[in-house]
């Protein structure tokens, strides 16, 4: 098998072969879409450097240099077999780099080390099965001026789709660090209706920008100058937006029609409602990824008026916890309401163990808006003040993401959460009602079949975990601590853990 595949070989295999990335993104190529040019590593490559000792594959080594022989800026990223699926998207769990044609080689060995250390955290069972899922796509990267993510079913209004844009890199929408552009696409006798919300937009993502540069550095950018703010990886940067594109909308009628032509057919090469990707090179749309939507639709709108964005639907109560970066991780308890800037891939480790996310920036279609409704935990976004005194620590607040609003103290209404799920999973890990088994296991030892007389701790509970051999088990063997497990048994009774396992 060759370790270098085109899109029309990789359209010939199944996504179990190559990942659902890759696969989806060669049927979208052999359906007319636009898609960056690239290549697919299989997960037999990996395979074969593990066999190697760790020494990389010669064939695709010789592939790669090939591929990038004309230069440019290129986009390494994962294409694990069960990522990007109807079930589950793993969205966020997994690495994207950019890098040159020298950095190849090094850039994909990193993406196949982070792959393989996000499997394993979520309980593969040795590291030679993680890597039989590992594939890589790598791809030139389109330079486009203004991106974002189309949903063609939104999370909060079942009767519509929605997009989120703003200028520069897809990077920052999908991860949910600066306010973006919302516009709600809904289709009345062939022509589209849009309700659109515009964002200050104070910062963007830029491509390509020179090493070493100091924060403030003048900067000619596609957009007009500007100055540069902090690295955000290899070749990847904030910026500021000019101060004329502000509050100037990112798309204009025609290329909302465009974007939104293109995840319409995207769902339609899919056969589902589809999680679109994409950047537009001059007027025309580049779909840098797709996959389908994760989450069932909402049961209603949500009511007009609502104080906050809705990025996922529920309600909870708890004392907030204001965390300003992932180091923060040791202060966060289970049940406590996650109080961010924005909602970067970084945080996901604790969104498991939260009550609710509330963030001051980013949008519903952001990677951790995405987990968070697979979850089933309320998140509300763009909370102005959020994290600067609007909710202070250790407060109590109730999260109505139903309603799109915030209460200190007890609801002003008493009312259950949309879909109430037993207290023993709820406070285990959130994980959806359908593993409730793996939940439950996760947090007694005696439900994991441990000797009682010894203590529980994180190193056992993740070794009878792995005896479950569920995937999803691990992502419950979260940060509890040796001195936090005790308090977890007290909280559950033996009955209760039973009647879920039973179920």
């Amino acid at each position: 098998m060759s370790l270098l595949l085109s899109y029309r070989q990789v359209a010939a295999r199944t996504s179990a072969e190559v990942g659902g990335k890759a696969h989806a993104t060669a049927r979208l190529h052999g359906a007319g879409l636009r898609v960056p040019d690239g290549r697919v590593i299989p997960p037999r490559a990996l395979e074969l450097c593990l066999e190697g000792g760790g020494s990389f594959p010669s064939a695709l080594r010789t592939g790669l240099e090939t591929f990038a022989r004309r230069g440019g800026l290129f986009a390494v990223r994962s294409s694990v077999v069960g990522e990007d699926a109807e079930a589950e998207s793993l969205a966020g769990r997994f690495l994207t780099l950019l890098a040159l044609p020298g950095e190849l080689e090094d850039a994909v060995q990193r993406c196949w080390l982070a792959a393989l250390e996000a499997l394993e955290a979520s309980g593969e069972p040795s590291r030679q099965d993680a890597a039989s899922r590992i594939g890589l796509l790598v791809q030139r990267v389109a330079a486009g001026t203004r991106s974002g993510v189309c949903f063609t079913r939104s999370p909060t209004h079942p009767d519509a789709g929605l997009i989120v844009a703003s200028f520069g890199s897809c990077h920052a929408v999908v991860e949910g660090r600066f306010d973006a552009d919302q516009y709600l696409v809904r289709t009345s006798r062939g022509a589209l209706r849009v309700e659109a919300s515009i964002a200050e937009k104070r910062e963007l993502t830029a491509l390509g920008v020179p090493d070493g540069f100091l924060p403030g550095q003048p900067w000619r950018s596609p957009w007009g100058p500007t100055s540069l703010h902090l690295p955000l990886g290899p070749h990847l940067a904030s910026a500021r937006v000019p101060e004329h594109l502000r509050r100037r909308p990112t798309l204009d009628g025609r290329a909302l029609e465009s974007v939104w032509k293109a995840a319409l057919r995207a769902a339609d090469v899919l056969g589902t409602a589809a999680d679109l990707e994409w950047t537009l090179a001059g007027e025309q749309v580049v779909v840098l990824q797709a996959r389908p939507i994760t989450t069932a639709p909402a049961a209603s709108p949500l009511p007009a008026g609502a104080s906050h964005t809705v990025a996922s639907p529920g309600v909870a109560r708890g004392r907030v916890r204001v965390v300003h970066a992932p180091d923060d991780a040791p202060r966060f308890r289970a049940g406590e309401v996650l109080v961010v800037r924005s909602t970067t891939p970084a945080f996901l480790p604790m969104l498991e163990r939260a009550a609710a996310v509330v963030s001051e920036e980013g949008s519903p279609l952001s990677h951790t808006a995405i987990v968070a409704r697979e979850l089933g935990i309320p998140c509300l976004v763009g909370v102005k003040g959020a994290t600067t005194g609007l909710l202070p620590d250790g407060a109590l607040v109730t999260v109505d993401a139903d309603r799109g609003e915030l209460h200190t103290g007890a609801p002003r209404v008493a009312r259950q959460a949309r879909a109430p799920r037993d207290p023993v999973v709820r406070d285990a890990a959130h994980l959806r009602p359908d593993s409730r088994r793996i939940a439950a296991s996760a947090v007694l030892g005696h439900a994991l079949d441990l000797e009682p007389s010894l203590p529980l701790t994180p190193t056992r509970a993740r070794e009878a975990l792995g005896l479950l051999s569920g995937r999803r088990a691990l992502a419950v063997v979260w940060d509890l601590g040796d001195d936090q497990l005790p308090r977890a048994q007290q909280t559950f009774d033996a009955a209760a853990i039973r009647r879920a396992l039973e179920r």
